[in-house]
């Protein structure tokens, strides 16, 4: 039996707190009742059971410190075991990351490269109609070839690109139209003069009538 408890059940010691904040007031109660003698014999008791009780848990405490310090041995080889390991991945990490980004900025380099061949591939795309017509142009003109200089002139003007028609060689091209056409124009009524003449001095009936109609 905890021998504190000998004062609280004691009348003469009433009111007694867990920490004995009013032992003034309980020895000034015993020594009005003449119980000092008896509460220093109570007091005596209390105190060799707490020492016991602190030389117990101080025991403890050593085998908790003493556990604790291994524990912490324990746990000082696993935390430079894990830095190894940290410091290692961490080496690798950086690697990797080094590798990525030189990877990113070759694949930066690519893209650029694709986006500029696409760019390009497309322009002469557009270019491609009016370098293909210019052949055409190129070729001596003959009446055979009148049709197909009038066709290639409208899709060209169809097709005309702000940006392309200022490529020097696309711009001669577009600016050779009204000169093709003249030159068709001419040569038609030329021709049709002299098929007229022909017509007139070979059948002069139906070439009259034909000259009439033109007239």
């Amino acid at each position: 039996m905890d021998p504190s408890t000998y004062l609280e059940n004691d009348e003469t010691y009433t009111c007694i707190t867990d920490r004995y904040t009013n032992l003034p007031e309980i020895i000034k109660n015993a020594y009005e009742n003449g119980k000092i003698s008896s509460m220093l014999e109570k007091l005596n008791e209390i105190i060799e059971f707490s020492q016991k009780e602190i030389d117990s848990v101080c025991r403890n405490d050593s085998l908790n410190i003493l556990d604790c310090l291994n524990g912490l041995d324990r746990l000082k080889v696993f935390y430079e075991t894990v830095k190894k390991s940290y410091l290692s991945l961490n080496f690798k990490v950086d690697e990797v990351f080094s590798e990525y980004d030189k990877s990113i900025g070759e694949l930066q380099k690519y893209q650029t490269i694709e986006r500029n061949i696409s760019m390009t591939v497309q322009f002469l795309v557009k270019c491609l109609p009016a370098l293909t017509i210019d052949k055409i142009f190129d070729q001596h003109i003959d009446p055979s070839n009148y049709i197909d200089l009038i066709d290639s002139c409208c899709k060209l003007e169809k097709m005309h690109d702000p940006i392309v028609s200022q490529i020097p060689i696309i711009k001669r091209i577009y600016d050779s139209i009204p000169r093709i056409r003249d030159s068709i124009k001419s040569d038609t009524i030329e021709n049709l003069k002299t098929f007229l003449n022909k017509t007139l001095e070979n059948f002069p009936i139906v070439g009259f009538r034909y000259w009439s109609k033109v007239i």
